[in-house]
Parts: C-alpha cells; structure tokens; sequence
C-alpha cells in the first residue's frame, strides 16, 4: 500500500485551485438579486440624455458619447422594445474622466490611474413608478488601441458607451 505525503507545494497550489473555484462560484450567485426591473420588463422607448455632460463643459465629447450610447442602445435594446407606453428607459450621462495619456500596460485590478471612467444615472419609468439608479462604467484607457492614433479618444469613448449600454441591458432587462 502506498503512503500518500503531501508537501506544502502541493497544499499551496491545491489551495490555489479551490480558492479559484470558489471565485468563480461567487460569480455566478444569482439568488436573491435584484433588478431594477421586473421579470420580462419591455420599454415603449428609451432616451439618451448629455445634457449634465454638457453642463459640465464636456461639449463636444456629450455630443459623441450621446450618439454611441443611442447607436449601441439601439442594438441591445431592441429584443425589449414593444412595451406600454409608459414604460420608458433614459441614460443620462452624468460625467467623464479620461486619462490624457494612456498606459498601455493593463494592470488587474478595479481602476486606477489607467482607467477612463463615465458615470450617469439610469431611470426607469414604469407607470408611476420611476426608480434613479448611479451607474459607473470604467474602462481601461488602452482599449482605444495604440494611443498615438488620432482617433483613439473617440474609440475609448465607444468603448466606454458600449460597456455602459451592456451594462443598463444586464441590470434592467436581466439579459447576460
């Protein structure tokens, strides 16, 4: 009969494993999860609104990102259009932060200084009730690609509207 012996290489990476499995188990909880609509929720139309952008002197970057979230919000929010006409859905688009130099690297973590950010509010008018969620949306500032392209701020900022759009999609409509 064998003898099992264990060494603590083996009991570091197999700790490695389970911790990573677990992860990826509490990333898949669903129970007990709120959306900021009910089940099978579908809007009569939806709005994309700047205007706080635009107040806060973000002009000509309101106007581009007013137009990429209504293009990709045309796009994902289709399947859910077709509702009461008094449902409706409006993303305003509060305010934007982007680096004047990206970093190339791209370090894991939750932001940081290479990070471009946009953040608005979602609301949700169903009836009567409308409820005003904050929503944050941060890319890393390399996802325009190589920033010494001339328009890689444009793209960075499509890529920041994209992500903010799939996320309103997951949180409203429950779509993953």
């Amino acid at each position: 009969m064998k003898s099992l012996m264990l060494h603590s290489a083996d009991l570091t990476r197999r700790g490695f494993f389970v911790s990573l499995a677990a992860l990826g188990l509490a990333g898949c909880q669903t129970v007990g999860r709120t959306s900021l609509a009910p089940p099978g929720f579908r809007i009569a139309r939806f709005k994309v609104d700047a205007q706080p952008l635009r107040d806060l002197g973000g002009g000509y970057n309101a106007d581009f990102l007013e137009k990429a979230v209504t293009e990709e919000a045309k796009k994902q929010f289709a399947p859910f259009l077709g509702g009461p006409k008094d449902n409706e859905l409006t993303l305003q688009i509060g305010a934007l932060q982007m680096q004047s130099q990206p970093d190339e690297r791209y370090e894991v973590g939750f932001g940081g200084s290479s990070s471009d950010y946009l953040d608005g509010f979602v609301i949700v008018k169903q009836g009567a009730n409308v409820t005003r969620t904050k929503f944050l949306t941060v890319t890393p500032s390399s996802s325009g690609g190589a920033w010494y392209l001339p328009d890689n701020v444009w793209r960075r900022e499509t890529a920041l509207a994209q992500m903010y759009v799939d996320w309103v999609a997951r949180e409203v409509f429950g779509r993953f």
